[in-house]
């Protein structure tokens, strides 16, 4: 929940400067969190953990990739 908040400020920040930035969040990207991190506008999620430790990280990968 802090992280998303620093995120949604970030957004805010980057679109009042006009930025061409993106936003990353590395760390905690689950598929409890993916959607809420999308929603909050996060342009490339860093899936480390939940890819490598899943039983099929292959499928993993798609399923964050779909939502």
């Amino acid at each position: 929940p802090q992280k998303l908040e620093k995120v949604k400020g970030l957004g805010v920040l980057i679109e009042r400067s006009e930025s061409e930035a993106l936003i990353e969040v590395d760390g905690a990207v689950n598929r409890e969190t993916v959607k809420k991190m999308v929603e909050a506008d996060v342009d490339v999620l860093v899936a480390g953990k939940a890819v490598f430790k899943a039983e099929k990280p292959l499928e993993e990968i798609e399923f964050l990739y779909n939502l």
